[in-house]
């Protein structure tokens, strides 16, 4: 599981955030699951009416408010990915949000639908490999 956050943004109404998994010696690691955690104390959106879309084939997740823009200089939780390793997965995954213009990649926008800037943090790298059984 990859939980993605970002702070540092000024009137946040709505995101989409794109991600890649890159690395490993062999096999893959599988998208299964991807959410919205409204629960999650450091939501982003707390206690505002959100709406959500999902693409499991790019993976890309969508969350916008239709109420005011948000903002913070620390992070706020955004989005869970859950992913599955293959069964022949073996070494060091990273899993990062794809770079772009919202079309290709990860986009945020304000309450005017203007591209804002987000600070997403770095990467996340996920170790695979064969457990040793006696």
């Amino acid at each position: 599981m990859v939980e993605v956050s970002g702070d540092d943004f000024d009137d946040l109404a709505g995101y989409e955030v794109a991600i890649e998994v890159t690395g490993g010696t062999s096999g893959t690691l599988d998208l299964e699951e991807m959410s919205v955690d409204e629960e999650d104390a450091d939501f982003v959106f707390d206690e505002l009416e959100i709406y959500t879309g999902f693409n499991p084939s790019v993976p890309r997740l969508m969350c916008a408010t239709t109420d005011e823009g948000v903002s913070s200089s620390t992070p706020k939780y955004l989005a869970t990915f859950v992913f599955r390793a293959s069964s022949n997965a073996d070494g060091l995954f990273t899993v990062s949000a794809v770079e772009g213009d919202g079309v290709t990649g990860t986009l945020a926008i304000d309450s005017s639908s203007e591209a804002l800037s987000v600070n997403l943090g770095s990467s996340a790298s996920v170790r695979v490999q064969e457990l040793e059984t006696e």
